[in-house]
Order: structure tokens, then sequence, then C-alpha cells
């Protein structure tokens, strides 16, 4: 399977408040992005594999 990323906005602070995303610091959210991106089998997508 191949899969495409974008522009995540690593390190980006203000996109927390832009996009309401869960989380209160950059580093915060970097931290789980880099977890999703290098378990893309995580959560209820490995149950279909």
């Amino acid at each position: 399977m191949t899969y495409f990323t974008s522009d995540q906005h690593f390190g980006h602070t203000n996109i927390i408040k832009y996009c309401d995303r869960p989380f209160k610091t950059a580093a915060e959210m970097d931290k789980a992005m880099l977890a999703n991106l290098t378990n893309p089998l995580a959560g209820e997508a490995a149950d279909r594999v």
C-alpha cells in the first residue's frame, strides 16, 4: 500500500488554534504526529489487516 502525506505543520504553534487541534503545545502535537506517521496501522486500521 502507498501512503501520501502533505504539510502537517510540524512546529507550528498557531495551527493548534487555527484548526482546533487537541494539543497544548507544538511539541506535544509533533510527538503525536510522528507516532501516527511511524505506525499507520495503529488503532482501528490494525483490525482490518
